[in-house]
């Protein structure tokens, strides 16, 4: 989500939530098999193809559905105003995303003076191809990351500020119909706790942070982790977060980003 070598920046701050909803909690319920097939995609990457598989219990959004759609795109040019390349997929937790998609309809049929259903997405991520114009890398993977390593944590920091600027002041709204809106939450750049270095494996480059922040007299919590890898000699970067009144603990949040980031470079040598 940068021009390679130069500016590195991330959607590691964002918090996607639906507009008007708020509290109620989603019930239990068996998996859907039509959303465990979003699991997996391929997509092209110049002349080439990646296979990207989502960890377990989250699917990716799809494009060619209109509400999913628009997040995508809104999220897409959100990155390229803040110079951040460009996004190519998001993904969520399956049960959170299939009911964010009746976000419209449960809205409509909510009494008035009542609140709709919570439709958030609160356990979510993203990939971006860093500098598409670039094409691929002329280095190894190695190499890639032994050059991002030692700046990756404030090359993070600073792609805070440059998200929060864009979102004017943390805060953003994505119309989708007259009476239906989603939005966008983040915390001020000094809200935001990065762990002390970056993590590195074989395949991946990768930092933890949390962040506590209020909006609109309400408090949020979030944590959430962001790394870089490479596919097919094409750089990416990767983030997952974790929001909500239960967010999953900053180890596991963490921990699942790097096993990802080492499945998909695994699948696409």
């Amino acid at each position: 989500m940068k021009k390679f070598f130069t500016a590195k920046t991330t959607i590691l701050g964002c918090m996607l939530a639906g507009a008007m909803l708020a509290g109620a909690v989603a019930q239990a319920r068996e998996p859907n098999p039509v959303w465990e097939m979003r699991r997996t995609v391929v997509m092209p990457f110049g002349q080439h193809r990646v296979t990207l598989e989502a960890p377990l219990g989250m699917c990716f959004l799809d494009e060619s559905q209109y509400l999913e759609g628009a997040m995508v795109k809104h999220m897409r040019k959100l990155g390229h105003d803040a110079d951040g390349g460009n996004l190519v997929a998001m993904f969520a937790d399956c049960d959170e995303l299939e009911k964010f998609t009746q976000g419209p309809q449960l809205a409509a049929q909510t009494m008035p003076g009542l609140e709709p259903p919570d439709t958030s997405l609160n356990y979510q991520g993203s990939i971006s191809w860093l500098a598409p114009k670039l094409g691929r890398a002329p280095i190894g993977i190695s190499e890639y990351l032994d050059m991002r390593e030692k700046s990756f944590r404030d090359d993070m920091k600073k792609s805070v500020g440059n998200y929060y600027k864009k979102t004017s002041g943390g805060k953003g709204d994505m119309k989708v119909s007259d009476n239906y809106a989603t939005r966008l939450l983040m915390g001020a750049p000094d809200q935001y706790i990065f762990d002390d270095k970056a993590t590195r494996t074989a395949t991946g480059v990768s930092i933890g942070y949390s962040a506590e922040f209020e909006s609109e007299y309400k408090k949020y919590t979030q944590r959430g982790a962001v790394g870089t890898t490479m596919l097919r000699n094409f750089p990416v970067e990767v983030s997952l977060s974790s929001s909500g009144p239960k967010p999953k603990s900053l180890d596991k949040v963490h921990a699942t980003l790097d096993k990802f980031m080492m499945q998909i470079a695994g699948y696409n040598p």
